[in-house]
């Protein structure tokens, strides 16, 4: 069993500035479920068998409660930093790992869970590949986000308490996992600091991304202002009998019957685009446009 994570360590704590703020969770979490997708797939393809993934939540803790509670596990997968320094890990339960082993090994299901809680140097290496998706998964999904990983090390817990900021806030996410009807979790931890710099950059991006777009279609707008359009204005209520109709000649002069003020439709390219009036100007005569036809969805065409 996963060994429960401290209650208090599970507070955001808004005055911290080691904290992700609320409004991100959104961003991360969209990550998260992409990664899982992406791993049950690779993972069904690499057993040969239905896997299912889900998230379980996520937390933020200090790192060194997230490796009092990796104490447990198999191992922990290390992942390099490359764009801010540093390294994120992945707590593998060892029910998780040592099952994964049985089915790689043909061995039969055990009736109760193993108590085996370290893999052997041969065992990583029969998991190797089952490493590498891992892996490769992670560095797919938080690429775009501007994060980016390699893979680094296979080791436990007490190794990483070594050389890493125990202080340091870290973001964990839980994983579910459904293999062969059995369900099995693992642990994505990633520092808060190289997530909020790439939540950062990604809003940046994507707000340039937007301005961008905004200044293209101005620009659009702009170089189609000068285009030609042929208009075609219809107005309705006249009427000619059949026999008249067919009995005019070149030359005739066809009178319209609509006084000022009546209706009439303008087309563009086809489309009914406005509706107005009927006006007189003096000898003249003019349409005075009173309304512009919108979609069905509410926009105008």
């Amino acid at each position: 069993m996963t060994p429960e994570l401290p209650a208090d360590s599970r507070a955001y704590d808004v005055c911290n500035p080691d904290r992700l703020p609320a409004e991100r969770i959104a961003f991360v979490d969209g990550i998260h479920q992409q990664f899982l997708h992406a791993f049950a797939a690779s993972l069904a393809n690499y057993l040969d068998t239905a896997v299912a993934g889900a998230t379980a939540g996520l937390d933020q803790l200090a790192l060194k409660d997230f490796l009092d509670a990796s104490a447990g596990d198999a191992c922990l997968v290390t992942l390099n930093l490359k764009s801010t320094g540093g390294q994120a890990w992945v707590g593998l339960s060892s029910k998780l790992v040592f099952h994964i082993l049985d089915i790689l090994l043909g061995a039969p299901q055990p009736a109760t869970p193993s108590e085996r809680t370290t893999i052997t140097e041969i065992e990583t290496h029969v998991l190797r590949e089952f490493f590498d998706a891992l892996a490769r998964t992670l560095v797919h999904a938080w690429g775009p986000s501007g994060i980016s990983l390699e893979m680094g090390s296979i080791t436990n817990a007490d190794e990483v308490r070594q050389s890493a900021d125990l202080e340091g806030t870290a973001l964990v996410l839980h994983c579910s996992l459904r293999i062969q009807e059995q369900d099995e979790t693992f642990r994505v931890a990633v520092p808060v600091l190289a997530v909020r710099l790439a939540a950062i950059e990604h809003e940046q991006k994507a707000a340039a991304e937007a301005a961008g777009e905004s200044a293209a279609r101005a620009a659009r707008l702009e170089t189609l202002g000068s285009a030609a359009l042929e208009l075609e204005a219809f107005l309705s209520g006249s009427a000619i009998r059949l026999g008249d109709l067919a009995a005019m000649q070149a030359g005739q002069v066809l009178v319209l019957t609509q006084p000022a003020g009546s209706q009439f439709e303008c087309s563009v390219n086809g489309r009914i685009k406005f509706r107005g009036e009927w006006i007189s100007l003096g000898d003249r005569h003019g349409l005075q446009v009173d309304s512009i036809v919108e979609t069905e969805a509410g926009a105008k065409r």
